[in-house]
């Protein structure tokens, strides 16, 4: 039986991460929202650092999208408990009343900031380096052992071997995170760091198919679609024992946002400059079951200049959104830029 998205809310945001119970989180600016109902309602949790200026720039949709004025991850700990990641820091907060503390990033020295935050066991924060890096630094990966208060560095990638880290994902089963790095030439990979740090190997290494942002954890298996301008993008699975790969479906552009649906799996693509001469829209593909993948949702990319005023995309919050309840938000396209969007299925 054929199923369709139909609008249930539209409001100002962009989505940021959801839990499997019903709790959602978006930002407006820099100001937090929570919803405890599945988006039914919303209130402010706290405020983001935004210093200077940019606390004005930040009002204007525009600037927004040219400076990168957003919330860049958000990992929810405990109760009342936080880990935010913006272009300029990362912070922490332990409570309820609302402030954010800077966390210490002991010995680092100048950081890149992440944009995707990692859960370990114990309580473990875990993330890696992302920036233009053209002058291809060692780029690494920090780990925090006090929820998100303090980072110590726990690998360092030689210069050259890798331009910025994309994620990272905690696999209970093998006591170890894989790590998905890229972009260009010998760089793109997905390696294997223990639980304790002490030892990290590649299980793919240098080809475009192996550029991912991240991926599900099916047991046996994960399953990733590709974030690559340089060729055609596609849905893989790859078994863990073997490190063999198998296409599952061609998609129509780079994947950067994906999250998990109840028992199923949503990832978006991105509207990007490329090399070849794919259409310029973003969509939302579906799969019940991380094996059969279709599109659900399109949205052309925007008249303004893609690397200034940012891709098109469909933003998917992280985490697992619950059943019944698809919660996403538009960048830089047509009808949906800066506003986010919840969805139920609607079967015909």
């Amino acid at each position: 039986m054929a199923a369709s998205l139909i609008h249930r809310d539209r409001l100002d945001g962009r989505a940021l991460y959801a839990t499997e119970d019903g709790r959602l989180y978006r930002a407006e600016g820099f100001r937090v929202f929570e919803s405890r109902n599945a988006g039914r309602n919303w209130h402010p949790i706290f405020d983001a650092p935004n210093p200077g200026r940019r606390h004005l720039l930040g009002r204007s949709r525009m600037a927004t999208r040219l400076l990168r004025l957003e919330v860049r991850g958000l990992l929810p700990l405990a109760e009342q408990h936080f880990v935010v990641a913006t272009r300029s820091g990362l912070f922490h907060r332990s409570g309820a009343d609302g402030v954010l503390s800077p966390a210490r990033l002991e010995q680092a020295g100048d950081v890149a900031f992440p944009t995707t935050l990692a859960k370990g066991p114990e309580g473990v924060v875990i993330w890696g380096e992302y920036s233009a890096n053209k002058e291809r630094r060692a780029m690494r990966l920090f780990a925090s052992a006090d929820s998100g208060v303090s980072y110590t560095e726990v690998h360092r990638f030689a210069p050259g071997t890798v331009r910025h880290v994309h994620g990272l994902l905690h696999d209970p089963e093998r006591s170890a995170y894989w790590v998905f790095v890229g972009d260009h030439g010998e760089e793109p990979g997905i390696g294997l760091l223990s639980e304790d740090f002490a030892h990290f190997e590649w299980a793919l290494k240098g080809q475009q198919r192996f550029r991912t942002m991240g991926a599900f954890d099916l047991g046996d298996h994960l399953v990733y679609g590709t974030d690559t301008e340089k060729e055609g993008n596609a849905i893989y699975q790859l078994c863990k024992e073997s490190f063999r790969l198998t296409k599952l479906a061609d998609t129509d552009g780079s994947c950067i946002h994906s999250c998990r649906l109840g028992e199923g799996f949503l990832l978006s693509t991105s509207a990007e400059p490329r090399e070849d001469d794919s259409p310029q829209v973003a969509s939302l593909w579906h799969s019940p079951d991380g094996e059969a993948w279709k599109r659900v949702y399109s949205r052309p990319k925007d008249r303004w200049q893609a690397n200034l005023f940012q891709f098109g995309s469909l933003v998917l919050p992280r985490g697992h959104l619950p059943e019944g309840t698809i919660m996403f938000s538009g960048q830089a396209v047509e009808a949906d830029d800066g506003k986010l969007i919840l969805a139920e299925w609607k079967t015909r």
